[in-house]
């Protein structure tokens, strides 16, 4: 049998350490920006905007806002209807 303790109550578990590491880390990631981290300027938390995709015609759904991270203009409300104007413009 497993014992599914929480390792942070171990006597060994450095939680300033670990706040330390996460305070340091920069990665690569899909998020806007290109990047995910945990700044001690917020709090050891991770601050990013949502993104917004859209499901195209073709069975895509790129990403469509925020605009940094958009690969795509957003259409609504109908891409068939002659009077649809790009979303956001």
């Amino acid at each position: 049998m497993t014992d599914a303790t929480d390792p942070t109550d171990s006597p060994e578990f450095d939680s300033e350490l670990h706040r330390t590491a996460l305070a340091q880390l920069k990665m690569e990631s899909l998020l806007p920006g290109g990047f995910l981290a945990f700044p001690e300027q917020y709090g050891g938390q991770a601050q990013y905007l949502f993104v917004v995709q859209q499901n195209m015609p073709d069975g895509t759904a790129p990403v469509v806002y925020p605009r940094i991270a958009a690969v795509k203009d957003g259409i609504a409300p109908n891409p068939l209807c002659a009077g649809s104007t790009l979303a956001g413009k």
